[in-house]
């Protein structure tokens, strides 16, 4: 049995005209990476080991547990976070059996795509606009091009947190036995840091070798590494998985990577926390194989069950979190407690 995580990013390429820079071509651009489950341990040993070596050598100026590459090239810029991220591909390629790259693809003829029908109108979009719309979920759409070539083997999925539209793609993979959501994924989630970083670095490599984005052009950028390169795209023979049939939101409050860490800090927004508060609650989740998210009393009360933590500051979070503990049987700490929790992380 395998563990099969997943993310994904974009692929965009543009030209400059006289109206300015064109975007010529665009497309979301996912990618799974799989490990056997029993080495699991010594992935995320030689993961932890080979970040910190890398954030050391290359003066990172703030230390985490996990690291999304967004969070690298905020701090250090495109070309360092570059190097970082395929030095630790090198490091873990041994551990890792399959790099999966989906992305989709439609004919400059196609300018416009139908979404909607159910209990909602039809509504054509125009190719674009639907593409970019569907950038934001399209870790999961990844995930269900995966399994469209490896249903009979049985593996756990771990998918970066999406929101989106209910489409036949999520309809089939929600049936999956063994699937989680990881709110926060790229920055709690060893795995799914992995996947990001190959979909981060697929784009560059593509682009330094001048190549177009093609399943052998996929291959042959990664084809020096030690890990078996997959590559399925979507086209329109299959867009019909992919496209929202109705307005309904996805819910994926059944799916979610338990235990949750759950933040709430009076007065500021979670979007804001950023620094060691921020980094503390990504590397708890990280430490119980959980996620982490902001917490709003209006949005996520129905989201908390037993087992899951509550990080407070400030004393209407604090109230908050107590009347939760009044209700549920979880853990609350305050986010200065949470710190030292994880202080030897670092």
């Amino acid at each position: 049995m395998s563990i099969v995580a997943f993310d994904s990013g974009e692929f965009i390429r543009s030209k400059k005209s006289d109206r300015g820079t064109e975007v010529v071509f665009h497309t979301p651009l996912g990618t799974g990476v799989s490990i056997k489950k029993e080495i699991k341990g010594d992935f995320q040993k030689q993961y932890h080991s080979s970040v910190e070596k890398h954030a050391k050598a290359f003066k990172v100026p703030t230390r985490r547990y996990v690291y999304s590459h967004e969070n690298l090239w905020k701090e250090i810029g495109h070309a360092k976070t570059v190097k970082i991220c395929d030095s630790v591909i090198k490091d873990l390629q041994k551990y890792i059996d399959r790099v999966f790259v989906s992305y989709v693809v439609i004919p400059k003829e196609t300018q416009y795509i139908e979404v909607g029908g159910y209990g909602c109108p039809i509504e054509q979009k125009r190719t674009p606009i639907f593409l970019r719309s569907i950038a934001h979920m399209f870790s999961y759409m990844t995930a269900w091009a995966y399994s469209g070539r490896h249903l009979r083997e049985n593996d756990a999925y771990l998918i970066d947190h999406f929101t989106g539209e209910v489409t036949t793609a999520w309809r089939d993979l929600s049936a999956f036995p063994d699937l989680k959501i990881y709110p926060g994924g790229d920055e709690c989630n060893e795995l799914i840091s992995v996947a990001d970083m190959l979909a981060y670095l697929t784009e560059k490599k593509l682009w330094d070798a001048k190549m177009w984005l093609k399943p052998e052009s996929v291959e042959q950028v990664w084809n020096s590494y030690k890990f078996h390169t997959e590559v399925r795209f979507i086209d329109e023979d299959t867009l019909s998985k992919i496209r929202p049939f109705s307005k309904e939101l996805i819910n994926v409050v059944d799916f979610l990577a338990r235990p949750m860490v759950f933040v709430n800090v009076t007065g500021i927004g979670f979007s804001r926390l950023t620094g060691d508060p921020r980094v503390s609650v990504a590397a708890y989740a990280c430490s119980l194989d959980g996620a982490f998210e902001g917490f709003d009393k209006f949005i996520d009360s129905s989201k908390i069950r037993d087992g899951d933590i509550f990080v407070y500051a400030g004393e209407e979070a604090k109230t908050l979190a107590n009347s939760f503990k009044d209700m549920f049987d979880i853990q609350v700490h305050s986010v200065r407690e949470l710190r030292e929790k994880v202080a030897n992380f670092f």
